[in-house]
Order: structure tokens, then sequence, then C-alpha cells
């Protein structure tokens, strides 16, 4: 099984292409007050507009998405079954790309020096608030919260309703693991996570225990 991640920098203007997004799209973009969160949507959507192009017979502005209760989009009219997931932090973008397996990416800027407890008492379960206390690693809040969303992106939930969801644990080889508090089972889903970039931490997950391939690409800018 391969999985194909894509990067991009939203700093860079060449994803500045207003003209291949939809009406939907546009409107969504007029209602964000915010300049650079303005910016970082226009260009996080016209990027995976074209990266999704690089696997379809049609044009970046062609593409028809729809999208579940919750807002995850999908192809609309995509016959191979291409998945797909994004996420966008500080001035990066990453999308993942498989075919016929779900997907799903978090990326995350590690803040040094950052009171993460607050934060941890407040979106964390008691076990994962003691995996925390017990370590020296201040990645570790940021592990913990990208493997969770990257859950929650994959399935297309609300993100609340996933940090409750699912709780991570250690294993004995030092990685974590993640239990579905509704079914009572760790997830049958193949995972990896890395330091992205110096001050990034990522985790991708794909539906199915079949060990993956992943390739990483750079969007042309």
């Amino acid at each position: 099984m391969a999985v194909h991640l894509w990067s991009t920098s939203l700093d860079s203007p060449a994803n500045d292409l207003p003209e291949l997004l939809s009406t939907d799209e546009l409107l969504r973009l007029g209602k964000i007050s915010h300049a650079r969160a303005r910016q970082a949507f226009l260009r996080s959507r016209v990027a995976t507009r074209r990266v999704l192009a690089e696997y379809l017979d049609r044009g970046a502005g062609n593409l028809v998405f729809a999208y579940n209760r919750n807002g995850k989009p999908t192809l609309a009219d995509d016959a191979q079954g291409i998945e797909f997931n994004l996420s966008h932090s500080g001035d990066m973008c990453l999308i993942a790309v498989a075919e016929k397996n779900r997907v799903g990416i978090d990326l995350e800027p590690v803040r040094k020096g950052r009171d993460y407890h607050a934060l941890a008492n407040r979106f964390y379960t008691p076990d994962e608030n003691q995996l925390l206390d017990s370590s020296a690693d201040e990645a570790l809040f940021y592990r913990i919260w990208t493997l969770k969303e990257a859950h929650v992106k994959a399935r297309g939930l609300k993100l609340m309703e996933g940090l409750d969801r699912f709780e991570c644990s250690c294993t004995d080889n030092g990685t974590l693991a993640v239990v579905d508090k509704i079914t009572e089972r760790r997830e049958a889903w193949a995972q990896r996570q890395w330091a992205f970039a110096p001050g990034y931490e990522a985790a991708l997950v794909v539906m199915g225990t079949e060990k993956f391939q992943l390739s990483h690409h750079q969007l042309e800018t």
C-alpha cells in the first residue's frame, strides 16, 4: 500500500489562484476576516486541488468536492477511489493521498516552554495526563495530539468528539497506540509519527493493518 505525502509552503504566492476554487469555497474564503487565516485557506485549498489533479484526468479547477456533516471533503465523482486529507499549520501544508484507504494527517508546531499541561488537563484523558507527567519530553504532548487528530480527521469526526473518543497509550517499544473508547479495541490502522521538520510534529494514519510505503513529494511553487 502506497501513501503519497505532498508538502508546500504557505508563504509561497504560487497558490494564490482563487479562480481555481468553487463557489462554496469562495464564499467560505470571503467569510474569513483574519488576513493570515484567509491566505492559509486559499493557498491550502488551491494546493490540494493542484495535487489531486495530478492523479485525475482533469484540471484543478474542475474538481468537485462533497462534504460530510462535519465538513470533511471527498472527491464527489472519483471512480479511482482516491482518498486524501490535508493539514496546515504555521507556514507549512501537508496533503496525504492514498488509494481506496481512508487517510488522516495532522501537523502541529512544537512551541517550547508552552504550558501544555493546562491544555492536557482540559482535552486529554486521565491516563494520557499521567503519561505526560511521567515524561520529560515536551514533544510528547504534540505526538498525542497529532495522532488523535489524525484519527479524527480520517473518520471525518468533529475534533472535540474525537479527542474524547480516542485515547493514546505507550507501547512496550515506546510508540503510541490508539484505543477507541467506544469499541474498547486498539485501532486497526497503520500509523507513522515523526518530526516532519525542525519544530514540527506530524502524524499519519491509514485504514488497515498493512504496512504502507510513504513517499514525499514537493509541490512546485
